[in-house]
């Protein structure tokens, strides 16, 4: 049976209840930042909705995708995000994401929106000079002035300040392309107008570069190589630094988490536990606090774990950058040797000769200002990663804040029963079930094994509640279900290897309940995803005007038609009056023999002529009379034939 109209179905109830919860979601981004401003937290309204969209995804809120939220759900969540806010290193981690995975953009893209903006600076000056048609040689000098004013910006070498530049230009472009060609490039339609300029471009600036080579001018364009190399150089200096200083950093604060909340997953009570001196509050692995003699609160110690947290984080922002610097420094070596090449051949083609095809020597010009644009858009892209590290250093100097007593405090002295514990040789009875993947097994293959947690100990990060602890790959890796997990110790390993699956199924509890771990840990696919979407990029109005057309659709009089509806009512009448009626038809002898005929000619008709072999005409004499003694003479008047003979 089908629904009735007031009535919907179940995708169309759950569809209205997703709207309703994003704009509800909406306006919780909009309270977080107001609730943040009064508590003097600056969060941004893209930090907020990225906030939300991981908060969502907690088991608290699983049940409810594609339902509406209730008051009391959106108040919850609001809590959680808040509370997320109030830790300061946990606030700058999701800053840190936030900003990497909305506002960063790749490669290509950061490249095309340069050259989209560089091209939006000149678009004034190109509409102006397609828009004048000169009519003297005036007019003409002014707009061949603005094509090579066009041609300078476009290519972005020299500036219009400089008079040599625009000396050069104007000699190189008056090489290639003469006022006469001017003219009819002004009068084409204007899609194959901006291709001729873009080829003028790169043909002039192919020139300039060639004559910069040969010392024949260019002194003010840039070496373009050399500034690459030194700011690939600087750049990775300063992503040096920076990971050297923070590397020191994650040493001291792994030593102070691991000795805090990996040291055991049992706390014992003692005799002393009923004075009244300082204790230290730490987390079970049931999530219940447990009290310890001495050492910091539970809120200052995650505090450091936080900021374990954030520094992996930072970290691994911090090697995707050098990869992009170590591509680009790869990349600026293959096109030197391309720059060097294209120069060569282009030598190669010019000496000893006095005169060159344009079809041979333009593409060769082409091709160097092709390249000489690659190296403009690689300075573009590692000034581009300059601003992405210092963007995300601002939101990490939070670990510089940290008080370095709570984390000498929590490394306390070097517990020996570590450094002294004799080693355990791993067998197949230790740990029954799991396999254990060592690198004398597989050879160099196992640098590649997708490990989970990305190497981070297993084992820590559960009686650790999220501790970061990395793993130690000389001990190897365990396979479970296919899956490859990393431990930091033996002891640790066997424990694991005696239980594998309630170990990942806390490390599942774990991330859910803290969804910004996420990114870290790459495991984003394991984390059930939200189907509650929140735009994050930030949308840039402006003014615009439309005009329609008049009559887009052209108009249409039928000439059946009526205002008047009885009209259709009598024609409606007429039409089932002829269903009820019968034609009948009858032939006469006189018409028996009527038939009708058709006759096909071929219109028009066919010329046709012959030629024969000899031509031949005749002629008669012309007869000529003449009427004597018409005019007085003597004698009868008379007719005197005078016409020749024919055979004369």
């Amino acid at each position: 049976m089908m629904a009735s109209s007031g009535e919907l179905s179940s995708e169309g109830r759950k569809s209205v209840a997703s709207l309703d919860t994003e704009q509800l979601l909406k306006s919780v981004v909009v309270d977080i930042v107001k609730q943040c401003s009064k508590k003097g937290i600056i969060i941004s309204k893209n930090c907020a909705a990225y906030l939300v969209t991981l908060m969502v995804k907690r088991p608290e809120f699983l049940n409810l995708q594609g339902q509406e939220f209730g008051k009391e759900d959106m108040k919850k969540l609001q809590e959680l995000c808040l509370e997320k806010c109030s830790k300061i290193c946990t606030l700058a981690n999701l800053q840190m994401q936030a900003y990497f995975n909305v506002e960063v953009v790749g490669r290509a893209q950061v490249i095309e929106e340069n050259r989209e903006n560089r091209k939006s600076l000149f678009e004034p000056i190109f509409r102006d000079f397609l828009s004048k048609f000169p009519q003297n040689p005036e007019d003409i000098e002014k707009s061949f002035n603005s094509l090579v004013a066009l041609i300078i910006l476009s290519s972005g070498i020299g500036t219009l300040t400089n008079s040599l530049a625009l000396r050069e230009t104007a000699v190189a472009l008056q090489s290639v392309f003469s006022a006469l060609e001017l003219t009819e490039l002004l009068m084409k339609p204007y899609d194959e107008q901006v291709k001729q300029v873009d080829e003028l471009t790169a043909i002039v600036s192919g020139v300039r570069l060639f004559n910069r080579d040969c010392n024949r001018g260019g002194h003010y364009i840039d070496d373009l190589p050399e500034i690459l190399s030194r700011d690939v150089e600087t750049m990775q200096g300063t992503l040096q630094t920076l990971m050297q200083k923070l590397m020191f950093k994650i040493l001291l604060l792994t030593r102070a988490v691991e000795n805090h909340f990996c040291k055991s997953n049992h706390w014992e009570p003692s005799s002393n536990d009923a004075g009244n001196g300082p204790k230290k509050f730490m987390q079970s692995s049931n999530g219940e606090e447990t009290v310890i003699n001495g050492g910091p609160k539970l809120e200052e110690s995650e505090n450091i774990k936080d900021a374990l947290i954030t520094a992996h984080q930072f970290e691994f922002f911090l090697r995707s950058l050098e990869s992009q610097v170590e591509e680009v420094q790869k990349r600026m070596v293959q096109l030197k040797e391309q720059l060097r090449n294209c120069l060569a051949k282009i030598h190669s083609t010019v000496s000893f000769r006095s005169a060159i095809p344009t079809v041979e020597i333009y593409p060769l010009f082409i091709d160097l200002y092709d390249v000489w644009r690659y190296f403009q858009d690689e300075i573009y892209s590692v000034n581009y990663i300059n601003s992405i590290t210092w963007n995300i250093n601002t939101h990490a100097q939070v670990l510089d804040s940290l008080d370095n007593k709570i984390v000498k405090q929590m490394i306390g002295e070097e517990h020996e029963d570590r450094k002294k514990s004799p080693e355990i040789s791993l067998s197949a009875e230790l740990i029954p079930e799991i396999e254990l993947i060592t690198y004398d097994a597989v050879g160099s293959a196992f640098e590649d094994l997708p490990v989970e947690l990305n190497g981070f100990c297993i084992w820590c990060f559960v009686h650790g509640h999220g501790a970061l602890i990395p793993g130690n790959p000389k001990l190897g890796l365990c396979r479970y279900n296919n899956f490859y997990y990393s431990t930091s110790s033996a002891p640790r390993m066997i424990e694991f290897g005696q239980n594998p699956q309630s170990y990942i199924y806390e490390a599942s509890l774990i991330l859910k309940k803290k969804p910004e771990l996420s990114t870290l840990l790459s495991i984003q696919d394991e984390i059930e995803p939200s189907d509650i979407k929140i735009g994050h990029k930030s949308i840039s109005s402006s003014d615009s005007a439309v005009q329609t057309e008049l009559h887009p659709v052209e108009s249409y009089i039928s000439p059946n038609y009526s205002w008047n509806e009885w009209d259709y009512r009598r024609h409606a009448l007429q039409l089932v009056r002829l269903r009820k009626c019968l034609t009948t038809s009858a032939q006469t002898g006189k018409s028996h023999w009527r038939q009708e005929a058709w006759v096909n000619v071929s219109l028009p008709h066919k010329e046709r002529w012959s030629q024969t072999k000899r031509q031949s005409a005749s002629n008669v004499p012309q007869p000529r009379r003449y009427a004597f003694g018409l005019r007085g003479k003597q004698g009868e008047p008379h007719m005197v034939d005078l016409t020749r003979p024919v055979d004369e």
